[in-house]
């Protein structure tokens, strides 16, 4: 999606996902949040975000800080959906860089439209008893010319007998 301001201004959606180092206090989280925000702001226009939250990271990320090499197995993660103009996002990016208490941050071109993964609910209907009916493709479907008869225990036990048989 692209909006153009002036002839040669064109403004697309990006969205910006970073990790913040897990021992941040409240405050400092917060102050990180406003510095991303405003860097964003002082030439973009925010569209949604994601407040961080702690979160698990799949594997040990390492951030040097103050002359030693740290790891991190927990981050704050959020994300935050803008529009601006391409060469601001490399200032942005750039200022990003520069953060100690960015662990990491990936900056990606995107839509407008909330791209969000929300699971379907699943339906299974009910026969007037109130009993669940579950299909399954091809099971208990009558094939055309075939009579069911029911079968007796007896004759259900001797196929049983001969299928464990061989």
């Amino acid at each position: 999606m692209e909006i153009q301001l002036k002839e040669d201004v064109i403004l697309k959606i990006y969205e910006v996902g970073y990790l913040l180092l897990s021992p941040l206090s409240d405050e400092k989280l917060a102050e990180e949040v406003a510095f991303i925000k405003g860097q964003i702001q002082s030439s973009g226009v925010i569209v949604t975000e994601e407040v961080p939250r702690l979160r698990p990271l799949a594997y040990f990320v390492i951030k040097a800080l103050a002359g030693q090499n740290k790891k991190y197995d927990n981050a704050y993660f959020g994300w935050i959906k803008f529009e601006m103009d391409a060469p601001a996002v490399l200032l942005l990016k750039e200022a990003l860089e520069k953060r100690e208490n960015v662990i990491r941050f990936l900056i990606i071109k995107t839509v407008r439209e909330n791209t969000l993964l929300v699971p379907k609910l699943s339906y299974t209907p009910r026969t007037d008893t109130g009993k669940l009916v579950r299909k399954v493709a091809g099971v208990g479907e009558q094939k055309s010319g075939e009579i069911k008869t029911p079968i007796s225990e007896e004759e259900l036990d001797k196929t049983i007998a001969e299928l464990v048989i061989e």
